[in-house]
C-alpha cells in the first residue's frame, strides 16, 4: 500500500519539505532587502514537488498546497499594492497559474492512485497477490462468453492443498502463508501467458486456460501436480513438503462459469477421495 511511506525515504522527503516550506516562507522570515522574487520560490516549489512526487506521490500534492498557501499569504501580507508594476503584477499572476495548474496535475494523479488501489482491494487476495474470486468469476465469465461464440476450447483447474490444516497448526499462520506463496509461485512459472490463476479459498486455487480442451489442460494440470510434488519449500530453516489434489474440466455448450467451476471442484473432490495428490477430469 503506498500510502505508507516507507522509512527510507523519510530523509528525502524531509529535506524535499524544508526547501520548499522555507521557500515558500521566504517573503515572512527574510529582511527586505533580501526578498526573493516572486517567481524564485514558484519554481523552488515547482522543483521541490518534482522531486518529491517521484518519491511519494500524495505527499508532493501536500508539500505543494502548503507552499502554495505561504506564498500567497506572504504577497498578500505584502505593503505593496498587488498592482503596483505591471511586471511584478504579471509575474505573479502566472505563478499562481503556474502553481493551481501544477496542483490540479497532481490532484489527479492522487485521484487515479486512490482508484487504482481500491480496485486492488477489492480484486486480489491480499496473501499471494493473485486475483480473488470475484475477479476470477469475473474474467473467466468473459473469457467463456466468448469461446461459446467464437466455438473455441475452454477449461478450468481447480487444486488444493492436501492437508493444509495440519501445516497451519503445525507451523503456524506464518508458515502457512509462505506455502500459499511458494504454491502460487510454482503455478505463476508453470502457467503460460493468457492463463489466469486466481486464489478463491483458503487453500483453493483455480486457472482459467483459454484456447485449450480439457485433454490438453488435464496434461498440463499433472505437470503442475508433478512439480509441486517434487519440489519441497523451505521456510526459515525448515522443509515443508506439500501436494495437490487437482480437478480439471472443459467448457461445454449452454455452461456459465460458475457450472464449470463447480465441475472442475467435483473432479477435484473425486481425486481428494481415491487418495489425494492427484488429477481427475470430468
Amino acid at each position: 500500500d503506498r500510502r505508507v511511506v516507507p522509512r527510507r525515504l523519510f530523509p528525502q522527503i524531509g529535506v524535499i519539505a524544508a526547501i520548499a516550506l522555507l521557500t515558500g516562507a521566504s517573503r515572512l522570515i527574510l529582511p527586505p532587502q533580501l526578498e526573493l522574487p516572486f517567481g524564485v520560490p514558484i519554481f523552488i516549489a515547482l522543483a521541490c514537488s518534482w522531486f518529491a512526487i517521484r518519491l511519494y506521490q500524495r505527499d508532493a500534492m501536500t508539500l505543494f498546497a502548503l507552499v502554495l498557501f505561504l506564498i500567497v499569504g506572504a504577497n498578500a501580507s505584502d505593503p505593496l499594492p498587488i498592482f503596483a508594476y505591471a511586471e511584478e503584477t504579471a509575474g505573479r499572476l502566472v505563478g499562481v497559474a503556474v502553481i493551481v495548474g501544477m496542483l490540479n496535475v497532481l490532484l489527479i494523479g492522487a485521484i487515479m492512485e486512490e482508484r487504482a488501489l481500491a480496485v486492488r482491494r477489492i480484486s486480489q487476495d491480499i496473501v499471494t497477490g493473485l486475483p480473488n474470486r470475484a475477479m476470477f468469476l469475473s474474467e473467466a465469465a468473459r473469457e467463456l462468453a466468448r469461446a461459446q461464440s467464437y466455438n473455441r476450447p475452454l477449461s478450468v483447474v481447480t487444486f488444493d492443498i492436501d492437508g493444509f490444516r495440519s501445516v497451519n497448526s503445525r507451523h503456524g499462520s506464518v508458515v502457512g502463508d509462505a506455502v500459499l506463496n511458494a504454491i502460487s509461485g510454482h503455478a505463476r512459472a508453470w502457467l503460460r501467458p493468457l492463463d489466469l490463476l486466481a486464489r478463491i479459498g483458503g487453500d483453493e486455487f483455480a486457472i482459467l486456460m483459454v484456447e485449450t480442451d480439457q485433454k490438453s489442460a488435464t496434461a498440463l494440470a499433472e505437470q503442475l501436480r508433478i512439480t509441486i510434488d517434487s519440489t519441497p519449500i523451505e521456510i526459515n530453516g525448515a522443509v515443508v513438503e506439500v501436494t495437490v489434489s487437482v480437478g480439471v474440466t472443459g467448457g461445454r455448450s449452454g455452461d456459465t462459469i460458475e457450472s464449470v467451476l463447480d465441475r472442475a471442484n467435483a473432479s477435484r473432490h473425486v481425486a481428494q477421495q481415491a487418495g489425494r495428490n492427484r488429477v481427475a477430469a470430468a
